[in-house]
């Protein structure tokens, strides 16, 4: 996705690009989903369950773009002047409790514990900052 449309934008003295990606998506197996397959052995090794490694290796995808991405920015001189913003729109469902808990300590007391999201601001050269603040999409938005 990055490859195919980076050369549309890119040259622009100004942009806002919006991606949304699927490949994160469920079934989290190793049969019936392509990314999980073209992924596997990045994530075969890993001490987690078979449907944690199936989940983690559909968002080996993201990564890839990402670091295209910001690759094809810092050849451009433009990784200074761009801002990603990274949101998700829903916990991963085909995930159980246990599933989850594997990798985030998910409090089942909670019922809305499951639906806290990361939403990742990346600017080369910011400071992290880890932001415990509850918040939505319609937060994000006007940022």
């Amino acid at each position: 996705m990055i490859e195919a449309t980076t050369s549309k934008y890119i040259e622009d003295t100004h942009f806002l690009i919006y991606y949304m990606t699927v490949s994160g998506h469920l079934n989290y197996n190793r049969y019936g989903n392509m990314m999980v397959q073209k992924n596997w052995d990045a994530v075969k090794d890993m001490p987690y369950s078979e449907p944690i490694r199936c989940y983690l290796a559909t968002h080996v995808e993201l990564d890839k773009a990402l670091n295209l991405l910001i690759q094809t920015l810092e050849e451009q001189g433009l990784a200074e002047d761009t801002v990603i913003a990274i949101s998700a729109d829903h916990w991963p469902y085909g995930l159980t409790p246990a599933n989850l808990n594997e990798i985030a300590n998910i409090d089942r007391s909670d019922r809305f514990d499951r639906d806290k999201l990361p939403f990742i601001i990346w600017h080369k050269g910011i400071e992290s900052k880890k932001i415990d603040k509850l918040s939505s999409s319609l937060d994000i938005y006007p940022t």
